[in-house]
């Protein structure tokens, strides 16, 4: 039923996120603004579709580089952001 409600909310231009141990539907834009949890490891990842917030932790590559590599798989509307790593 949540992968069925999920593609309704989809299609409608809204998204469902949760905040807590409460789920909250809002515009698809919107989204963005929300507080999410971070997924650090594929095991966190979920199985349907949902808002997450992935981040990823580059060794070998440059942020330039994987952006070139994985923009054309990107969906319509997701967003980038990058940050330099920081040394105190």
């Amino acid at each position: 039923m949540r992968q069925l409600l999920d593609t309704i909310l989809r299609m409608n231009g809204a998204v469902m996120v949760q905040v807590g141990d409460l789920y909250r539907i809002v515009p698809a834009a919107d989204a963005v603004h929300l507080p999410i949890s971070p997924k650090l490891s594929s095991s966190e990842m979920p199985t349907g579709e949902e808002m997450i917030l992935n981040m990823v932790f580059l060794k070998y590559a440059s942020v330039v580089d994987m952006k070139a590599l994985l923009d054309p798989f990107m969906a319509r509307d997701a967003r980038w952001w990058s940050m330099r790593r920081r040394t105190c």
